[in-house]
């Protein structure tokens, strides 16, 4: 008889709510706001001096320094400060207009060069035997 009292006064949340599915725990959590603005000085200081770092790079010198902090949170803070640098996409070339083919008109008549012949000829050229 008294675990029933005692169990109904130590229900503060509604009926909904435990039917629902919803712990107490999770229907009264306040998340601690973090102070982001040691994240916010040493992002501007690799960024000041490395002006075409995207964030990989930012990151992975973050990382290197000692930061243990969360790519996530990193990004986020990076993303709020404007840091994020547009991806330049490559040109689009036009078509090329295919040409046809020249058809010799005589026998013997064609559209090659032999760029070997000239250097054989050259006087300078000893040949050894």
């Amino acid at each position: 008889m008294g675990t029933a009292t005692t169990t109904k006064s130590f229900c503060y949340y509604s009926y909904e709510l435990r039917y629902r599915w919803l712990k107490p725990c999770a229907y009264y959590y306040q998340p601690k706001l973090q102070d982001d603005s040691v994240i916010v000085s040493v992002l501007n200081a690799i960024t000041d001096r490395h002006l075409r770092w995207g964030f990989p790079k930012c990151f992975n010198r973050i990382r290197k320094l000692g930061y243990q902090w969360n790519h996530k949170r990193v990004y986020r803070v990076y993303c709020e400060l404007k840091l994020n640098l547009r991806v330049k996409r490559k040109k689009r070339i036009p078509p090329r207009c295919p040409e046809k083919l020249f058809v010799p008109n005589k026998q013997g008549e064609c559209c090659s060069m032999d760029f070997m012949s000239d250097s054989s000829r050259n006087q300078d050229i000893q040949c050894h035997r």
